[in-house]
């Protein structure tokens, strides 16, 4: 039996917002060069998931992370998080349903090459940047050792390179299941309440 985790609130100090997680292997595993560009991939400019919900107006912002906690350093990245801001509490179910459907539409069909390149370019770009700076050097050196291994920056670096659509298909088959899937939905409100379900779904 299959089951999505899902977590919703109403808080007055957060939201409305929409949380997607998904599970995704350690730093050092094979999988791990396609999940991070399809991370790169899905929430920027041009990719299908901002295009199914800032692009259609239901959403205000979307971005997509791989670390645990919202912090930015020594927190290890274990899950795929994308983040989508609704305009308002009522729009949040068209929105999720929207974003599901997008995120189950990568499982079938592969993202296009133009926006695969474009990912790439800016994943070169950002470890150019960061080469320049040596205390990201050293951190990103530290962090990857304390992981896996130092070399696997520089393995990552190149395969990330070499990842194709059908990688990243994949990828999202493997990984944008209901049973490795988190939901979290914060409602902005007075009353601040949580609640915690599980919930039955499909592949």
């Amino acid at each position: 039996h299959e089951e999505t985790i899902r977590v919703e609130m109403t808080t007055p100090h957060y939201g409305p917002v929409i949380d997607l997680r998904h599970r995704i292997p350690g730093v050092g595993h094979p999988d791990r060069p396609a999940v991070e560009l399809l991370r790169e991939t899905v929430g920027a400019r041009g990719g299908p998931l901002r295009e199914a919900t800032v692009g259609t107006g239901l959403a205000t912002s979307i971005s997509a992370n791989t670390f645990v906690t919202h912090t930015d350093r020594f927190s290890f990245p274990g899950t795929l998080n994308i983040v989508v801001q609704a305009k308002t509490s009522n729009e949040l179910p068209a929105l999720e349903k929207a974003l599901l459907t997008a995120v189950e539409e990568l499982t079938k069909a592969p993202i296009d090459e133009r926006t695969i390149e474009l990912a790439k370019k800016r994943r070169r770009a950002y470890w150019e940047r960061r080469r320049l700076n040596w205390d990201d050097v050293a951190f990103d050196l530290g962090h990857y050792e304390i992981m896996d291994s130092w070399k696997t920056l520089y393995r990552e670096m190149d395969a990330v390179q070499k990842v194709t659509a059908e990688d990243l298909r994949r990828a999202a088959q493997k990984y944008f299941i209901d049973s490795n899937r988190i939901i979290g939905v914060a409602r902005r409100g007075r009353a601040e309440t949580v609640s915690t379900t599980e919930s039955g779904g499909r592949r």
